[in-house]
C-alpha cells in the first residue's frame, strides 16, 4: 500500500510533514464500492447530519426524517468503508449504553485513468 506526503504550513512557517495512508484510491474495486455507497439515498444526509457532531442511530433517524432501518443499513455500509466510526458510550440521561457514530475525514479522488479502470471492471 502506498503512502503520500502531506505538507502542512507555508514558507514562513516551519514545514511539517505528516505521513498518511490514502483512504481512497488503493484499488478500483474499493473505489467503486465507496462510490456505490455514497450514491445511495440518504447517505449524504446522514453524513451532513454527523458533521454537526456525534449522534446515535435514533437521533439521526428522527432529526433527518429517515427510516430507522435505512439509517442502520447505511451506517453498517459506511463503517465497513471507514467513512464513519462507532464508539460505545453511556447516555447521560438514561445511563444506558449507546453506540455513538462519528464521521471520519475522507477524500475522494476520481481521475480519468480511474474512470477508465472502473469501466474496464464493469465490462468484465
Amino acid at each position: 500500500m502506498s503512502t503520500r506526503t502531506l505538507v502542512i504550513g507555508d514558507n514562513r512557517e516551519r514545514r511539517q510533514e505528516a505521513r498518511f495512508q490514502p483512504i481512497f484510491g488503493e484499488t478500483s474495486k474499493q473505489l467503486k464500492a465507496r462510490l456505490r455507497v455514497l450514491s445511495k439515498k440518504y447517505t449524504w444526509e446522514i453524513i451532513a447530519d454527523l458533521m454537526e457532531g456525534k449522534k446515535n442511530l435514533t437521533q439521526i433517524a428522527i432529526e433527518g426524517s429517515i427510516p430507522y432501518t435505512t439509517v442502520q443499513n447505511r451506517i453498517v455500509e459506511m463503517e465497513k468503508l471507514k467513512l464513519i466510526t462507532i464508539h460505545d458510550e453511556v447516555d447521560r440521561n438514561s445511563k444506558r449504553p449507546v453506540k455513538m457514530i462519528r464521521v471520519e475525514d475522507f477524500r475522494l479522488e476520481v481521475t480519468g485513468s480511474k474512470i477508465r479502470e472502473l469501466m474496464r471492471l464493469d465490462r468484465g
